[in-house]
C-alpha cells in the first residue's frame, strides 16, 4: 500500500521513535491533556540551545494527536502575529477546516496592503518606514494617542500629525469602508478576534494544540500578543505549547496561573545511556567519549552518535576535535565533505549544495541527489520552510572546524556563495537596480553580503555600508536585518576594530531611531557622512538624515548645511530640497525656500503637499494671490486636504475676507472635527470679528486637545484683553510666551497690559458689561482705556503659529513630506 506520508513526516516519526528520557515531562503533559476541566492551558519549554526543546515539542504533538487533538505549529519563520495566525489557519485548512471569516479578512488585509504599497498616490517619504508602520503611526496620531513605540518618537510631532491627516484622507478616498479602515487601523486586534471566534467553533468538535517553537526569535513581536490572549476568549479546549531559551518574565501576569514552565536540562546519566542504545552505539570507548565530550547535551549526543559504527578499531581523539569525532564515522569521503559544506549557507537546499560541491570538488563532485537526501536525514538538520538548517550549535562547530582546517579555502567557499546568491538575485531582477520592497531581492542581497563579508571583509564592507545607508532611506527593516547579519559572530570576528566600532554605532543608531535619542543618531550620521567609499547617492542620504536630526534639534544652520551638501551630491534627491525648504522657512529665508519648493514642483507637479507648502511661503512673503493659486492647485489634487484648507483660510483672513475664511474652516472641521489648527484659526477669525464668546469656545476646544498649544493660548489671551479680563489675559500671554518666546504679538500685548494699569475703582477685576455697538459686526467694539483696544482688529499671523504645541518639538510649518 502506498504511504500517505511525505518525507518530512516520516523523518519526524523516525525521530520520535528514537526519543528517549523526559518521562516526567511526558507524563505531566499527558495528565493535563486528559484533565477536565483543564488547569494548565500553556506549557512553556525552556532551556539552553541544544537541550532538546524542539524534540520534546514534537513528542508533545504526537501525544496530543494520539489523544484526539488537532495540532498546528509555528516557529521563527513566522515573525509577527499576522504571519502566525495565517500559518496556523493554513494548517487547519489542510484538514478541511476553514476558518472562513478570518481567512477572508486576513486575505483582504494583505490585498489592501499590497494595493497601497503599489499605489503611487499613497503617502510616502518617512525615511524607509514600511506601509504597516506608517499606517500605525497615522492612526495613533489621528486618535491623539500617546506616540510611542518603534520609529515613532524619532519623527517630530508635526510630521506624525500631518501624516495622520494625510493617511486619513487617502484611506477614506481609496476605501470608503469603515470596516476596512478599522482592519488597517488595528489588524492584530481585528484578525485575532476573528481567528479565535472561528477556531472556537472548530474546538467544539476537536480539542486543539497550538505550538510556537523558537520563541526567542519572535518574542519581541509575539510577547504582548500572548499576554492579550484572554481578551480574544479562546475556548478551554485550546492549549498552547511554547518553546524558547529565555525564561518567562514577571510580566506574564494572569497567565502565570495557567502556565506550567518546564525547565529542560542535559540528559541524566541514565537517559544518556538509553539514548546511545537507541542509536546503536556499541563500542564502550565511543560511548564514554560521546558522553564526556557532549556534556550529555542532546543535540551534541545525536550529532556524534549519528554515523553507524563500522566495526574497526576505535581510537580516542583529542577532546577538542568534536567535528573529527563525527566525521570519522562517515566513511564515504563525498558525504564527509558534504556534511561540512552544508554548514556554510544559513539555509540549505539542493541548488546551493550542488553549487558548493562543484566549487569544492570540481569534476569529482558526487551526484547531488544522493548526498542531499543523506544530509537532510541527519538528526541535527531540520526543515525550515524555505530550506533546511543545521542546528545552531552544530553549525557553529562545523564553521569553526572549516575555518581552522584551511582559512584560505574557507574564505574561497564563502566567496563562491556570495557569487551564487548575487547571480540568483540578478537572474530575477535587473542587475544594478534596487528593489527595496521585494523580499527575494532582500534575501539575495543579505546572503550575498553575509558570505562576502566572511570571505573578504575589506572588499565587501563598502558595499555593506552603501546598502545600509540607502536602506535607512528606502526600507528601514532591511537596514535592521543587515546590521543583525553583520553582528553574527562568524561575520564580526574577521572585521577590523574600526569596522566593529562602526557596526556597534549602527546598532545603537537603529535603537536611537526607535527611542528618539538624537545624540546617538547624530553620531551615526556623522560617521556615515565621513565614509568616502560611499557613492554620492548614499552620502547624500547620510547628509539628508543628519540634516533632519539637526532640524529636530533646532540646529537650523547645521541642518541647512547638511541638506545643501545632500543636494550637491545628488540633485535628484527631492526630499533634500523639501527638507531644506523647511529649514529655510524656520530661518525666515522665504525667498530661498520658494526656490527649493519650485524645484520640487518641477520634479513632481502632482504633489499636493508641495503646492500647499509653497502657498505658505507666498503667504509669508505677503504674496497672497499667488498663495491662493497654490492652495487651489493643492486642493484640486486633493480636495480633502485639511492642512491646505486651514492655511487658505489664513490667507483669506489676512486679506480681510472673513466669510471665505470661515467657509474653508467649516470644510476643514467637517473632514476632521478635531483639527486643532482649524479650531485655533476659527478663534482668531472670531476675535477679529469681535465675536469673543465664539472665539473663546473655539480656542478652549483647541487647548483641550493640545494644552501646550502656545499660539491658541496667546489668541485667548488677546480675547481676554479685549474683554477687559486683564488677569486672565496676562496669565495666558505669559504661559504662551513660556512655551514659545518667539510669539511677538503676545509679547507686545503683554507689555501693553503691564504698562496700562487698571483704574483704582476696578482693581484687577474684569470689566463687565456689553461689548458695544460694534460687537459681532467685524468692527472693533469700544473698550475701557486700559484694555487692548487694537486687539480685535489686529491679525495674529500664523507665522507665529509655527511654534506648535510642545516647546521641545520642531515647529509645524508645512505638511510632512519625508
Amino acid at each position: 500500500m502506498a504511504s500517505s506520508q511525505d518525507w518530512s513526516q516520516i523523518i519526524h516519526q523516525s525521530e520520535n521513535e528514537r526519543f528517549v528520557g523526559r518521562e516526567q515531562e511526558l507524563m505531566l503533559f499527558l495528565q493535563e491533556l486528559r484533565r477536565e476541566p483543564p488547569r494548565t492551558l500553556i506549557f512553556y519549554l525552556t532551556g539552553q540551545a541544544g537541550v532538546g526543546k524542539t524534540t520534546l515539542l514534537r513528542r508533545y504533538q504526537m501525544l496530543a494527536c494520539e489523544q484526539g487533538f488537532l495540532v498546528a505549529e509555528c516557529d521563527e519563520r513566522q515573525r509577527d502575529v499576522l504571519a502566525v495566525l495565517g500559518h496556523l489557519a493554513a494548517q487547519f485548512e489542510m484538514h478541511g477546516l476553514r476558518l472562513k471569516t478570518f481567512e477572508e479578512r486576513h486575505r483582504l488585509y494583505y490585498q489592501r496592503l499590497h494595493e497601497i504599497e503599489a499605489d503611487p498616490q499613497a503617502p510616502r517619504g518617512q525615511g524607509g518606514l514600511s506601509v504597516r508602520t506608517l499606517l500605525r503611526m497615522a492612526f495613533v496620531a489621528g486618535e491623539l494617542l500617546p506616540v510611542v513605540g518603534p520609529a515613532f518618537s524619532y519623527l517630530s510631532l508635526e510630521d506624525i500629525e500631518e501624516l495622520a491627516s494625510e493617511w486619513g484622507r487617502y484611506l477614506l478616498r481609496k476605501l470608503g469602508n469603515r470596516e476596512e479602515i478599522e482592519l488597517l487601523r488595528d489588524p492584530e486586534q481585528v484578525l485575532s478576534q476573528l481567528f479565535f471566534a472561528d477556531l472556537n467553533r472548530v474546538a467544539e468538535r476537536w480539542p486543539l494544540l497550538l505550538c510556537l517553537d523558537n520563541l526567542e526569535a519572535t518574542r519581541p513581536a509575539l510577547f504582548d500578543w500572548l499576554l492579550r490572549l484572554p481578551e480574544y476568549r479562546p475556548s478551554g479546549r485550546i492549549r498552547l505549547v511554547l518553546a524558547g531559551r529565555e525564561p518567562l518574565d514577571r510580566e506574564w501576569g494572569i497567565l502565570r496561573g495557567v502556565t506550567h514552565v518546564i525547565h529542560l536540562d542535559v540528559f541524566t546519566p541514565e537517559e544518556a545511556e538509553a539514548f546511545l542504545d537507541l542509536y546503536h552505539v556499541r563500542d564502550p570507548l565511543r560511548r564514554q567519549e560521546i558522553i564526556e565530550v557532549s556534556g550529555r547535551l542532546p543535540v551534541l549526543m545525536s550529532w556524534l552518535a549519528a554515523p553507524r559504527e563500522t566495526g574497526g578499531s576505535y581510537t580516542v581523539l583529542p577532546a577538542s576535535d568534536m567535528v573529527e569525532r563525527f566525521l570519522r564515522w562517515v566513511t564515504d569521503p563525498a558525504l564527509r565533505e558534504a556534511a561540512l559544506l552544508g554548514a556554510l549557507p544559513r539555509v540549505l537546499n539542493r541548488d546551493v549544495l550542488a553549487y558548493l560541491l562543484r566549487c569544492a570538488l570540481g569534476e569529482q563532485a558526487p551526484h547531488v541527489e544522493r548526498v542531499f537526501d543523506w544530509l537532510v536525514g541527519l538528526p541535527f538538520v531540520s526543515e525550515r520552510g524555505e530550506g533546511w538548517r543545521y542546528h545552531s550549535v552544530v553549525r557553529r562547530m562545523m564553521l569553526e572546524y572549516l575555518r581552522r582546517r584551511s582559512p584560505a579555502e574557507y574564505r574561497e567557499l564563502h566567496a563562491c556563495l556570495a557569487t551564487f546568491y548575487r547571480q540568483q538575485r540578478d537572474a530575477l531582477y535587473e542587475p544594478g537596480r534596487e528593489y527595496w520592497q521585494a523580499s527575494r531581492w532582500q534575501e539575495g542581497t543579505l546572503n550575498s553580503l553575509y558570505h562576502g563579508l566572511i570571505a573578504e571583509a575589506g572588499r565587501f564592507w563598502g558595499e555593506f555600508l552603501e546598502c545600509f545607508t540607502l536602506a535607512l532611506y528606502q526600507e528601514r527593516r532591511l537596514a535592521a536585518r543587515l546590521v543583525e547579519m553583520a553582528a553574527l559572530e562568524e561575520v564580526r570576528r574577521d572585521l577590523e576594530r574600526s569596522q566593529r566600532e562602526l557596526l556597534e554605532l549602527m546598532q545603537a543608531g537603529l535603537r536611537a531611531m526607535e527611542e528618539g535619542d538624537w545624540a546617538t543618531g547624530l553620531r551615526l550620521f556623522d560617521r556615515l557622512c565621513q565614509v568616502q567609499v560611499l557613492s554620492p547617492r548614499a552620502r547624500a542620504a547620510a547628509y539628508f538624515f543628519r540634516g533632519r536630526v539637526q532640524r529636530y534639534r533646532q540646529a537650523y544652520s547645521e541642518a541647512l548645511a547638511d541638506h545643501s551638501q545632500a543636494i550637491a551630491l545628488d540633485a535628484s534627491n527631492v526630499w533634500a530640497f523639501v527638507e531644506r525648504s523647511r529649514v529655510l522657512r524656520r530661518l525666515r529665508r522665504y525667498s530661498e525656500a520658494l526656490e527649493d519648493l519650485s524645484r520640487v514642483l518641477e520634479l513632481n507637479p502632482f504633489d499636493a503637499r508641495s503646492w500647499a507648502s509653497r502657498g505658505q511661503v507666498y503667504t509669508r512673503l505677503g504674496r497672497y494671490e499667488e498663495a491662493l493659486q497654490d492652495y487651489e492647485r493643492a486642493l484640486a489634487l486633493d480636495e480633502g486636504y485639511v492642512w491646505a484648507l486651514v492655511h487658505r483660510a489664513e490667507v483669506h483672513r489676512l486679506r480681510g475676507d472673513y466669510e471665505r475664511a470661515l467657509a474653508d474652516l467649516d470644510r476643514a472641521l467637517a473632514l476632521h472635527p478635531q483639527e486643532v489648527r482649524a479650531l485655533g484659526e476659527y478663534g482668531e477669525v472670531y476675535r477679529l470679528l469681535g465675536r469673543y464668546e465664539e472665539a473663546l469656545s473655539c480656542l478652549e476646544q483647541a487647548l483641550a486637545l493640545r494644552p501646550d498649544y502656545a499660539w491658541a493660548m496667546a489668541c485667548r489671551g488677546l480675547v481676554y484683553a479685549a474683554q477687559g479680563r486683564r488677569q486672565e489675559a496676562l496669565a495666558d500671554l505669559e504661559r504662551a510666551l513660556s512655551l514659545d518666546p518667539t510669539l511677538e504679538l503676545a509679547a507686545s500685548a503683554r507689555m501693553a497690559l503691564l504698562a496700562a494699569e487698571p483704574p483704582a475703582a476696578t482693581g484687577d477685576s474684569p470689566v463687565a458689561g456689553p461689548l458695544g455697538a460694534g460687537a459681532g459686526t467685524g468692527e472693533a467694539p469700544e473698550a475701557p482705556e486700559w484694555r487692548l483696544s487694537t486687539a480685535p482688529a489686529q491679525p495674529f499671523s500664523l507665522a507665529e503659529h509655527e511654534a506648535w504645541p510642545s516647546s521641545g518639538d520642531p515647529p509645524a510649518e508645512e505638511p510632512s513630506q519625508s
